[in-house]
């Protein structure tokens, strides 16, 4: 059970810290709202995200991150996420690491949803899903999704697909690793 509440904690974190970075450019009414689920337990959308990446650089973090005297204190993040990205680029089998720059231009949401035991032998079950429009950067973006689904499925996932609002839904999902002591 573990690794299950693990995994839920790690969701709820992940979300956690995107509710935290996107409050600032929120909005009261969300037309991407629509996108999650009903029994979605935590939601967070953007209407426009090049709308977001322009409030962005009018905020005082944004400018005290580009401030030259802080040159220093930010290159090793800035490091970090460059080796980040080379790493994710290689386990894709992507040739260049710039490939992964995508951005989305309209709306984006992510909601959390959580599966509750309905039997003894059942581990809750978290669920991220991250929806966005990407406009002139969608074929990109579908290479990469296809990419990260082909090396998810090399590395023991299981796929399976379902139809909503005629857009095609693929789900990769792991089975959890076994413990000490349990049969099968």
């Amino acid at each position: 059970m573990t690794s299950t509440r693990l995994s839920v904690r790690a969701a709820l974190a992940v979300t956690a810290a995107f509710a935290l970075l996107a409050t600032p450019f929120a909005q009261a009414e969300d037309p991407v709202a629509e996108w999650a689920p009903e029994n979605a337990l935590l939601f967070i959308g953007v209407p426009s995200c090049d709308s977001l990446k322009e409030a962005a650089k009018k905020t005082q973090a944004y400018r005290t991150l580009e401030d030259p005297a802080l040159k220093e204190t930010v290159q090793p993040w800035k490091k970090l996420a460059e080796n980040v990205q080379n790493h994710v680029a290689k386990e894709l089998g992507l040739e260049n690491p710039k490939e992964l720059e995508v951005w989305p231009h309209g709306g984006i949401a992510a909601f959390l949803t959580v599966d509750m035991p309905t039997g003894e032998d059942q581990e809750e079950e978290a669920h991220l899903c991250i929806v966005a429009e990407m406009g002139e950067d969608a074929d990109r973006a579908r290479t990469i999704a296809a990419k990260i689904v082909e090396q998810s499925l090399k590395k023991g996932g299981e796929r399976s697909t379902e139809e909503a609002g005629g857009t095609e839904i693929t789900t990769i999902k792991f089975k959890a690793a076994k413990k000490d002591g349990d049969d099968d």
